[in-house]
């Protein structure tokens, strides 16, 4: 089962069209693809967890997305700058 319900000949054009885009709409459009990314992750954290800190969700993300060893520095880095206000 094919789980594209693109035909090759769709498939075709959006790439020509893409292709052909200036480099700064590609960019436009890769941000908006990043920030909806963003809302619809925070919108499912705070789905599944109501009580949810913005730290919460930013730490979900960031164990999504980027390697862990640069999680935990975010963490060990946070946690010192939550330090520091007391």
């Amino acid at each position: 089962m094919n789980a594209n319900d693109t035909t090759d000949e769709a498939q075709g054009v959006l790439i020509d069209i893409f292709r052909g885009m200036p480099i700064e709409q590609k960019w436009r459009q890769l941000g908006d693809l990043y920030r909806t990314a963003r809302i619809l992750h925070e919108a499912g954290v705070r789905q599944r967890n109501p009580s949810a800190t913005d730290r919460d969700v930013v730490e979900d993300w960031l164990s999504l997305t980027i390697d862990p060893e640069l999680l935990r520095e975010f963490r060990e880095l946070s946690n010192e700058s939550v330090g520091r206000q007391s």
